[in-house]
């Protein structure tokens, strides 16, 4: 259930939207060409429509805050979203609401914000309309495969292309490099896979299985919604099917629900006492509750996973609790389209049955699920989906020798090895900035020449910077988690008689920095920063 903002809230968010406008409405093209979001394009007369469709979510977003409509407080919305744009059903939606979760309006701190904004942008680029439609969909993510393999035109069209965008400029803005990268290791594979484009298969493939699971997710969730819609009686239910197949969205969820039926993984919608109208009995809304949640975990497997080259093997294989796939060479001699195939294919055998729906019916259609559910998309997604696919069927690649293909599997792992240095390099810097804002605070708040009319509000963000040191008292666990990776890497790579002798010198000065800022400000942490100095990874 959504409900209004308080009054604490709204002040977060006129500042949210001030930061919003700041990066977006002020933006020139030739700024936004710099960023390369649409297919690596840095040509300004390449983002007309871009800029102008990224400077109104600045404008949009302080009309929507001036007049107080539209935006709303979801206390429900699922651990990680901050915010969701919701719109009506069918070919001519309406804008419902916006709901931002409590989470996105908790504090003003600048710790938060820059991260806030992103997430913002990327909700009202939904919001953007262009009558009859609202033209920005979900078709790729920045913490997924398929980011750079956009063309331009689907870029424009993509919300986190604008999060994207927003973020590589708020950055330059922030003068902190990396500040706001998207999270988890995908992103950093991706790119060094997309560098081996025209000679391997593997980066395409990804990003082709990435775009469709995550299109058969987003789907997944519109039947859900469709499946709990029930109708009064006979009567009505003559009247709302009419009204679904006199709508391509809603028809093509009818068609969805015709074939799960055909399935056998629910029966016919009926009337009785056992629903609330006529409609699907409580077992099969929940079967469709079963499918979205089956494809949130292999969306979450998919994005997560680490691709790992072999040379031996004939076989793609997942493991859930590694999340590492194994990609021999010898399914190489095939396009990215069927390598994405074997990719979900081995995602989905890898992760087994999910919590509710071990029935035999499930098993044998769960594969089929995701074309279902792909082939009867929103019909403006379904279009430019099978454009793109044609993209993928006919994208250069050849197959690599054997050599090349054990190359490759060093080479992720050095970029997995980099982009750990990378981001703790980032952490350090947020570190400092952490401690030298609550110095400076502390010291003006003690300023004896402090006029008293600022007394409160220089006390106030004293306070706040103060309460943000906390967060660097959990730090330890997390780089725990980080150093015992590049300690993993690192052994792995020993195998190819390979000894990564200036990444392991970057994260000893890392660590060593870390160390002298964490346990400056929590000194109780002492004796934890130097147990993490036994987990590195060691140069011999």
């Amino acid at each position: 259930m959504s409900r209004e903002l308080t009054e604490d809230e709204k002040k977060v968010l006129v500042v949210l939207s001030q930061q919003v406008h700041g990066v977006t409405a002020g933006c020139t093209r030739q700024e936004l060409a710099l960023t390369g979001v649409l297919a690596g394009s840095t040509d300004p007369a390449d983002y007309g429509r871009f800029h102008d469709r990224f400077q109104q979510i600045g404008l949009e977003l302080l009309e929507l805050v001036k007049g107080g409509v539209h935006l709303v407080v979801n206390e429900s919305l699922p651990a990680g979203m901050g915010a969701s744009t919701r719109l009506s059903w069918g070919m001519k939606p309406q804008l419902i609401d916006i709901e931002l979760a409590p989470s996105l309006l908790a504090s003003s701190s600048p710790r938060v914000l820059p991260l806030h904004t992103v997430t913002l942008v990327h909700e009202l680029s939904h919001a953007l309309h262009e009558a009859p439609s609202f033209p920005v969909k979900d078709y790729a993510y920045r913490s997924g495969w398929a980011l750079e393999y956009l063309p331009a035109a689907m870029a424009e069209c993509n919300a986190d292309t604008y999060a994207e965008a927003a973020a590589l400029l708020a950055e330059g803005l922030l003068d902190r490099p990396g500040q706001l990268r998207a999270p988890g290791r995908t992103p950093a594979i991706r790119r060094a896979l997309f560098r081996t484009a025209g000679w391997s298969a593997l980066g395409p493939a990804l990003a082709w299985a990435d775009i469709t699971v995550n299109r058969a997710w987003l789907r997944s969730n519109d039947y859900l919604a469709t499946a709990e819609k029930d109708a009064a009686d006979t009567a009505e239910r003559a009247v709302q099917l009419a009204s679904w197949l006199a709508d391509e969205d809603l028809a093509a969820r009818v068609e969805i629900e015709d074939e799960l039926e055909r399935a056998g993984l629910i029966k016919p919608r009926y009337q009785g006492m056992l629903n609330s109208g006529f409609g699907l009995s409580r077992t099969d809304k929940a079967t469709a509750g079963q499918i979205h949640n089956f494809f949130t975990a292999v969306k979450n497997a998919l994005t997560d996973l680490v691709p790992v080259p072999v040379v031996d093997g004939s076989a793609v294989r997942y493991q859930h609790a590694s999340r590492q796939l194994s990609i021999p060479h010898a399914v190489m001699n095939q396009g990215p389209v069927p390598l994405a195939a074997l990719v979900v294919d081995a995602v989905i055998l890898g992760l087994g049955e999910p919590a509710g729906s071990e029935t035999p019916a499930f098993a044998a259609a769960k594969r089929r699920l995701a074309d279902l559910l792909v082939r009867n998309d929103r019909p403006v997604e379904r279009a430019a989906l099978k454009e793109l696919g044609k993209t993928f069927e006919t994208a250069r690649y050849r197959v690599p020798t054997p050599a090349e293909w054990q190359a490759l599997a060093v080479g992720l792992r050095m970029a997995r090895l980099d982009d750990v240095a990378a981001l703790w390099r980032v952490v350090t810097v947020q570190a400092r900035d952490l401690v030298t804002r609550s110095k400076a605070d502390a010291a003006r708040a003690k300023d004896p020449l402090l006029p008293p009319a600022s007394a409160p509000a220089v006390k106030e963000q004293a306070a706040q910077s103060l309460a943000d040191l906390e967060v660097l008292a959990g730090l330890d666990k997390n780089l725990a988690v980080e150093v015992g990776l590049a300690a993993t890497i690192t052994g792995e790579l020993a195998a190819d008689q390979i000894v990564p002798v200036a990444q392991i010198v970057e994260l000893e000065e890392i660590l060593a920095q870390l160390t002298t800022l964490v346990c400056g400000v929590h000194p109780e942490k002492t004796a934890v920063y130097q147990g993490l100095w036994k987990l590195m990874p060691h140069r011999a």
